[in-house]
């Protein structure tokens, strides 16, 4: 009888929790004042600095079986309505290709946004009005034309007239279903952007804590091999921070720039089916007079089982496997509950702790189901659950480890004799855990260290470049000096790497890496990959004549090195095409507007015959 009323606790907790955040999630996300309707959006008056970026959610105009672009679609037919969000599976159309279509009115002229795309099954291309502004994979007509690939982006454009265009080529051959599954958000640049690094930093967060801990329990593990317990949470701990390295922002994308949309996924599904075995085995573990065995042992082999799936299948198949997984999820839930109220009933150690904490956890778990299914629309809650629940069972273990000094303590009073040798095993466990704490300061400092630096070439990322360029340019307006940047782009850079591979092509980023590297300029400035084959020299208090000079001088290196190049159509050796912008910043300037007027300079120098350089301000400054 008092196990029923204790089960009837989390239950209870779980069934009101659900349902208030459900109803947040509904109220929260319902759009306030604009809906796109009949495949337009009226943004006449919205006022972005006081409202808030808008989700492009609603009725967007859809061309089944047609890649069109801006100069193909005014003559496009059998144009249909589709809801955005919404998957392809709902409609009868798991797989195939279409163009999206959407017209906003009332954006204004000359302004700068930002466009927040997530996940697009299986590649995506955009356009704004008549520019191409992103892409993740290839986008085809069949599974041999389309390169699946994952890429949560953000893009930007520039307005230029009241009515503004977007087409967005959408095709999926390597997924369960295709489609839109997170519409847009248009924003001010500062907007989105503030939202996507709130988002990646919350995502190594995450990870960083989740993999120190679980390092930490395998590492008492090790130490002390008598209980198990640890190195089971140990290792699903360190399963769940692998898969958040896959989800959400997808930051495994950054370490891993040309990973396929295949090894993305199975890192995903992977470590999300393996995490069930091993949470069992740990739950079995620490309450194992409570635990149903038999049970264990059979969710343990269906967990093993769709992990296998993984590795031996496309993402099409063990994909679609997720709704039987997830369906098995609440029965589970439901056993490791009751598995915890016994142990409360029991009276184990930090058992009531563990079972409200899981309780939430179980909450969340059950919440981001119905939210992957489809069946509601909300925000994620699981990784919020999980930190909960991982932070409590740390709490609980080094709880353990308290009561054990103060059963230390008791033992020094009764047997004296011992005390020394007491002394001298705390001072060393105090010292490990000093040891401990520096090698999570050095970790943090080396991962705050890798989150600036490419990968590849061992110079800045876009990242820190933009965080650098914002930092300048506040200096720059602040001083009233000019401020130059050098946008590049290796010419015929597609055609080294079809023809040359891309191993070849990565040693040819780092060569031209190497040139920016070693150009010696004076004063303060910072080289970086911006994309692909683009890179960037910022300049801070550069006139324009200097930045022409480093331009002229990043030119003649790169042509010492005379890096082969057979298949470019005006050198037989790797040359760059070069936008130059420079500005005086004033406070109705941001930043990318110097970004936008280097990009015009570089399409500049490539439309006049590329292996050159431009610059678009009038005025020589």
């Amino acid at each position: 009888m008092k196990i029923a009323q204790i089960s009837i606790i989390p239950l209870f907790a779980l069934i009101v929790s659900l349902s208030l955040v459900i109803l947040y999630n509904h109220q929260t996300d319902a759009p306030e004042s604009r809906v796109v309707s009949q495949g337009v959006l009226n943004a006449e008056n919205w006022n972005f600095e006081k409202n808030g970026s808008i989700s492009l959610e609603g009725e967007w105009n859809i061309y089944w079986n047609q890649l069109l672009t801006p100069a193909t679609i005014k003559q496009a037919n059998n144009k249909e309505l589709i809801p955005v969000p919404l998957t392809w599976k709902k409609v009868d159309k798991p797989t195939g290709y279409a163009t999206y279509h959407l017209s906003i009115n009332g954006l204004r002229p000359g302004n700068i946004y930002s466009l927040k795309m997530m996940d697009y099954f299986s590649a995506f291309t955009i356009w704004v009005d008549d520019k191409r502004i992103g892409s993740s994979g290839t986008v085809g007509k069949s599974i041999n034309e389309e390169k699946a690939q994952f890429d949560p982006q953000t893009v930007h454009f520039t307005v230029k007239k009241n009515k503004t265009d977007i087409i967005i080529q959408v095709s999926n051959y390597h997924y369960r279903e295709g489609g839109i599954w997170y519409p847009p958000a248009l924003g001010t640049t500062n907007q989105i952007q503030d939202v996507v690094t709130k988002q990646i930093g919350f995502e190594y967060i995450l990870f960083f804590i989740l993999l120190v801990i679980g390092c930490i329990h395998i590492g008492q593990y090790l130490n002390r091999r008598q209980d198990i317990v640890p190195l089971w949470f140990g290792l699903y701990c360190l399963t769940i921070s692998f898969r958040s390295t896959a989800v959400g922002e997808r930051i495994i994308g950054d370490w891993f720039p040309a990973i396929s949309m295949e090894l993305m996924m199975k890192s995903s599904f992977f470590w999300y089916y393996l995490s069930l075995p091993l949470f069992l085995r740990f739950i079995s573990s620490l309450y194992s007079e409570e635990a149903y065995p038999r049970l264990n042992k059979y969710f343990t082999i269906f967990g093993i089982i769709f992990a296998a799936s993984v590795l031996i299948f496309p993402a099409k198949i063990y994909s679609s496997l997720l709704s039987i997984f997830n369906g098995v999820m609440p029965i589970l839930i439901v056993f490791v509950l009751i598995t915890i109220v016994k142990a409360v009933y029991h009276k184990r150690q930090g058992a009531k702790l563990v079972l409200v904490c899981m309780t939430i956890y179980s909450f969340a778990i059950s919440y981001d189901i119905l939210v992957a299914q489809k069946i509601i629309v909300g925000r994620e809650l699981t990784a919020y659950g999980l930190l909960i629940f991982v932070l409590s069972q740390s709490y609980v273990t080094f709880s353990k480890f308290s009561n054990a000094f103060h059963e230390v303590d008791r033992v020094q009073k009764e047997l004296q004799v011992l005390n020394d040798s007491l002394d001298i095993k705390i001072k060393e466990r105090t010292a490990e855990l000093e040891t401990s704490q520096k090698k999570l300061i050095d970790l943090n400092v080396q991962l705050e260290q890798l989150s600036y630096i490419d990968g590849l070439t061992n110079i800045a990322n876009r990242r820190y470049f933009n965080s650098m360029l914002e930092e300048e340019w506040k200096k720059a307006e602040k001083n009233h000096s000019p401020i130059s940047l050098l946008l590049m782009d290796v010419d015929y850079f597609k055609q080294y790497n079809d023809h040359y591979g891309h191993l070849m092509g990565d040693e040819c980023l780092k060569e031209v890496a190497d040139v920016l590297r070693n150009l010696n300029i004076k004063g303060n400035y910072l080289v970086a990959r911006y994309g692909g084959e683009e890179f960037v020299i910022l300049l801070p208090n550069a006139a324009l004549d200097i930045a022409e000079e480093t331009a002229q001088n990043f030119q003649q290196k790169l042509a010492v090195k005379k890096i082969v190049h057979d298949y470019s159509k005006i050198n037989p050796f790797i040359t760059a095409s070069i936008g130059i912008s420079t500005i005086i910043p004033s406070k109705r300037m941001d930043s990318s507007q110097l970004l936008a007027e280097a990009d015009e300079a570089l399409y500049q120098a490539k439309e006049s015959g590329r292996n050159m350089y431009k610059f678009t301000r009038k005025t020589k400054i």
